[in-house]
C-alpha cells in the first residue's frame, strides 16, 4: 500500500547492495511508494531477477540495474557510466556492505589473527566506495535539490561487542566491520555539514536482524533487547524510507538507531 505522506512518487532512488536481505526489501518498499530505482550489486543474475520481480509487481515505475563489484579497481568507472544517463538522483542509499564469511582468512577469528589485507577489503566496501560515489555524484551535479543520502552503519559502529552473545557459536565480531561502520557515522556527519542545505545526509544503524543465526544467539540477543526480539528487514526499511521522504526534511547529520533498545 502506498503511504501518501512519504511523497516518493517518481523520485529517483539509487540503492547499493540491492539484492541482499535488506537491499531487496528496500527496493520493493521504495517501488511500492512509486519511486524509480537504480539498483547496484555484484551478481547480474540476481539483479535481473529482482528487476523482473519489481517490474511485474509495480509496472508503472522504471527499474535500472548495474552489476558492479565494489572491490574492483574499475568500480567507480562502471558507476559513473551507469548514472550519467540519469539527470538527477533524489535519494541515495549506501547499503552495500562487506560482511565476510566465517571461512574468510583473517576475518572471523581472534584479534591476533585478523589480517590487515581483510581489514582493507572491508574498508573499501564499507567506507571508501561511499566517499568515492558521493564525491562523484556531487562533482557532476547529479544530486537533486533537497536530495537525501542515507548510509547504513550498525550498532557496532558506536557500541562495543558483547562477547557473551557469541559464546558456543561460530559467530564473531571482526574489528574491521566495527571500525568501518563507526567511520560511516562520522563521515555522514561531515557530509551533512558540508553538503547542506541542498543535501541531507543521515545514517541508519540497525541492530541484529533475525535470519539464520543459531537459536542460542537469537535467544541471548532478544533477552538483552527491551522490545524482546531481533529486528526484521522491514524495521530497517521503515527508517530508511522516512529519512528519504520530505517528512524528515529538518533532519540531517543524525544516526537513527533501529535496535529495539538494545543499545540503551
Amino acid at each position: 500500500m502506498t503511504i501518501q505522506w512519504l511523497n516518493l512518487t517518481q523520485k529517483s532512488v539509487l540503492i547499493t547492495g540491492s539484492t541482499g536481505c535488506i537491499g531487496s526489501v528496500l527496493a520493493r518498499d521504495f517501488a511500492r511508494q512509486g519511486a524509480n530505482l537504480l539498483l547496484l550489486d555484484r551478481d547480474p543474475l540476481e539483479l535481473k531477477k529482482l528487476q523482473s520481480q519489481i517490474s511485474d509487481s509495480f509496472g508503472e515505475i522504471s527499474v535500472s540495474i548495474c552489476a558492479v563489484d565494489f572491490e574492483s579497481c574499475k568500480c567507480l568507472d562502471i558507476v559513473a557510466n551507469f548514472i550519467k544517463s540519469f539527470p538527477c538522483i533524489d535519494v541515495v542509499v549506501h547499503n552495500a556492505a562487506f560482511v565476510g564469511e566465517n571461512n574468510l582468512p583473517g576475518w572471523n577469528t581472534p584479534f591476533s589473527s585478523q589480517s590487515l589485507s581483510t581489514w582493507k577489503r572491508c574498508f573499501d566496501v564499507n567506507l571508501n566506495i561511499i566517499f568515492s560515489m558521493t564525491q562523484l555524484l556531487s562533482i557532476n551535479n547529479l544530486l537533486s535539490h533537497e536530495s537525501s543520502i542515507i548510509m547504513m552503519s550498525s550498532i557496532y559502529g558506536f557500541s562495543a561487542p558483547r562477547w557473551q552473545l557469541y559464546e558456543n557459536t561460530s559467530m564473531g565480531n571482526p574489528a574491521a566491520y566495527a571500525a568501518s561502520k563507526a567511520a560511516v557515522i562520522q563521515f555522514s556527519k561531515w557530509l551533512a555539514s558540508t553538503l547542506a542545505p541542498e543535501v541531507r545526509v543521515n545514517t541508519v544503524s540497525p541492530g541484529g536482524v533475525q535470519r539464520s543465526q543459531p537459536k542460542l544467539f537469537q535467544d541471548r540477543y532478544s533477552a538483552m533487547t527491551p522490545l524482546g526480539r531481533m529486528a526484521t528487514e522491514v524495521d530497517i526499511s521503515n527508517a530508511v524510507l522516512f529519512l528519504a521522504s520530505s517528512r524528515s526534511s529538518y533532519i540531517t547529520g543524525q544516526n537513527i538507531i533501529v535496535d529495539g533498545g538494545w543499545s540503551i
